[in-house]
């Protein structure tokens, strides 16, 4: 048996992906290989499962529309002047609120979906560093914009390393 070197999970000698986190373990060519329409070559069936699941393809979808729709809606309505609060010039603030709320809401929607809920971490605090930014912008600060972006960089890939660390040592348990 091999272990993946993602996650710690332990994983059949002939997978190809672990089946719990979806990385591939070693090279990727094993002779067990599923192909489907959605998935091409060298997926095994738990990660396929996992990836290929049409509530996260939705998710993923309504998400995606989600943050198209809300662009759309605020280019319209900063360019069109119906609101005196969402200008030409702040639209791109309020943009970022609703990406880091839409990314939040993801998260807690993952919860309820999945117990592997390492990936969704990225959602929550990637969520609230896009909101945070959004706030500050939203009421004047943006001399700090640039400092934030790049501290916020920090802390989500110091938070993502804590994350995945606890995430291999519980699965070591």
């Amino acid at each position: 048996m091999e272990y993946c070197t993602n996650c710690g999970t332990e994983v059949p000698d002939k997978a190809n992906y672990c089946s719990k986190c979806g990385s591939m373990v070693g090279s990727g060519k094993k002779e067990e290989m599923y192909n489907t329409d959605r998935m091409k070559a060298g997926v095994n069936k738990n990660a396929q499962e996992y990836h290929g699941s049409s509530k996260y393809e939705l998710l993923d979808s309504v998400k995606g529309g989600m943050i198209i729709l809300m662009f759309g809606a605020l280019l319209f309505i900063s360019s069109s002047g119906m609101s005196s609060s969402i200008t030409e010039s702040n639209y791109l603030d309020y943009f970022l609120l609703g990406i880091g709320i839409i990314l939040v809401v993801s998260f807690f929607i993952h919860l309820r979906l999945t117990n592997n809920r390492m990936y969704q971490y990225g959602d929550l605090i990637g969520g609230i560093i896009l909101f945070a930014i959004g706030i500050l912008c939203i009421f004047g600060f943006e001399i700090y914009f640039w400092p934030m972006a790049i501290v916020s960089v920090g802390i989500y890939v110091v938070s993502m390393k804590i994350v995945k660390f606890r995430m291999v040592r519980q699965s070591n348990v």
